[in-house]
C-alpha cells in the first residue's frame, strides 16, 4: 500500500514546468520556459507562495479554473518540482504492481 498526500500548492507543479504554462496560455515560445533555470523555479516547492508567483507570471491565472487549463500540458518527466516527481513515481509504482 502506498499513500501520497499532496500538501504543497498545486501551482508548485506548474512552476516546475513553465513550458506547460506557456502552452496553456498560448504564450510566445520560451517567454516563460527560459526562466526554468532560475533558482526559484529549479525547486518551486520551496517557494512561500507558488500561487502568487504564478499569478505574477500569468496575470489572468485563477486557481481551480485555470489549473484545468495547464494540467494537460504538464510533462511527466520534465518537471523540476520534487513533490511532483515523487507523486509520479508513486503512480508508476502502483501501475507496475497492479495486476
Amino acid at each position: 500500500m502506498m499513500i501520497r498526500i499532496i500538501c504543497h500548492e498545486l501551482e508548485s507543479w506548474f512552476l516546475g514546468n513553465l513550458a506547460a504554462v506557456e502552452k496553456a496560455y498560448n504564450m510566445k515560445p520560451n517567454s516563460l520556459s527560459k526562466q526554468q533555470s532560475k533558482k526559484k523555479y529549479r525547486n518551486p516547492d520551496q517557494l512561500n507562495s507558488a500561487k502568487q508567483e504564478l499569478k505574477g507570471l500569468v496575470e489572468e491565472y485563477y486557481p481551480g479554473i485555470h489549473s484545468k487549463k495547464i494540467a494537460p500540458y504538464l510533462s511527466l518527466t520534465d518537471n523540476t518540482s520534487h513533490s511532483f516527481q515523487v507523486f509520479i513515481k508513486g503512480i508508476k509504482h502502483i501501475l507496475e504492481v497492479s495486476p
